[in-house]
């Protein structure tokens, strides 16, 4: 799931600088879709998230429950 979300940014910043962009209203769910990725990824794994610098989670741990390990799944699954 990580590694997914890592290439999908990589590929973003790459196609950042193309001189062939497509207009910003095509590119928006797209964009709004990684945004909520990484903001979950962020969410469930805070320690992740602060090693890359995202300081929102600072205040909390990841959950390691059998029912927050089937939520994810159950996510992972989805996308």
């Amino acid at each position: 799931m990580r590694s997914g979300v890592l290439a999908l940014m990589i590929a973003m910043l790459m196609f950042k600088n193309s001189p062939a962009q497509q207009p910003q209203s095509d590119s928006s769910p797209l964009h709004a879709l990684f945004a909520a990725e990484w903001d979950y990824d962020s969410q469930q794994a805070p320690e992740s998230a602060s090693e890359r610098g995202d300081r929102r989670w600072n205040d909390r741990w990841s959950d390691r429950t059998l029912a927050a390990i089937a939520q994810r799944h159950q996510h992972s699954r989805m996308c």
